[in-house]
């Protein structure tokens, strides 16, 4: 079982790879400015915790990026878009995090709204 989520996770990875990092950071701040404030809180705190999980901390890009938030919660879409787009290319390691959290964000959607897929 571990190894069926190691090896998923491994392939969305690499498809995330494949993405322009700005057409990233453009969809991830569109789908964080479309949520509630609850849900971006929530995305955030998740980013920051699978990110965490992988040995790496949101807080020791934000000042060489020239982001002002002092903490995760204090990010802006646009900075959230524009993080994602910096660990799309400079720090791969980061990624993993980056896909579990977009997969688990992009899952509660679905689950949530069940009734707009059958709708066409």
């Amino acid at each position: 079982m571990a190894k069926s989520v190691e090896m998923t996770n491994h392939v969305e990875t690499a498809a995330l790879g494949s993405f322009d990092p700005d057409h990233l950071k453009d969809s991830v701040r569109e789908m964080l400015v479309s949520m509630e404030a609850l849900e971006r809180e929530v995305f955030i705190k998740t980013l920051e915790y699978e990110m965490l999980r992988s040995g790496l901390s949101i807080r020791t890009y934000l000042i060489p990026l020239g982001i002002g938030a002092e903490c995760a919660e204090d990010l802006t879409p646009n900075e959230v878009g524009h993080l994602i787009r910096f660990f799309r290319i400079n720090v791969p390691k980061a990624m993993s995090a980056v896909v579990r959290v977009l997969a688990g964000c992009l899952g509660s959607r679905d689950r949530k709204r069940p009734d707009d897929r059958m709708v066409g």
